[in-house]
């Protein structure tokens, strides 16, 4: 596995490059959405529809960033994804 990922307990506008957090949706709230900080260049994104998060916290497939002047992509893993 590539990129290991800090758990954030706060909400998405306090996350910092390398972590993630999750939190429920604006338009809906009863669905969670996990959000994340580029470990690269710091944008912060939702994980995408087509991507799947294993009970070990392991992201499939790959993530890369969508900023264009950044380059990171690599498979990602977040820490503490199973626990409560």
């Amino acid at each position: 596995m590539g990129q290991t990922l800090q758990r954030h307990l706060g909400h998405r506008g306090g996350l910092l490059p390398g972590q993630y957090c999750v939190e429920p949706d604006v338009n809906l709230p009863h669905v969670k959405v996990t959000s994340l900080c580029c470990p690269s260049c710091g944008i912060i994104e939702k994980l995408g529809n087509g991507h799947v998060i294993d009970r070990q916290g392991r992201v499939t497939p790959s993530w890369s960033c969508v900023t264009v002047t950044c380059s990171f992509w690599e498979w990602l893993e977040l820490e503490g994804w199973g626990e409560r």
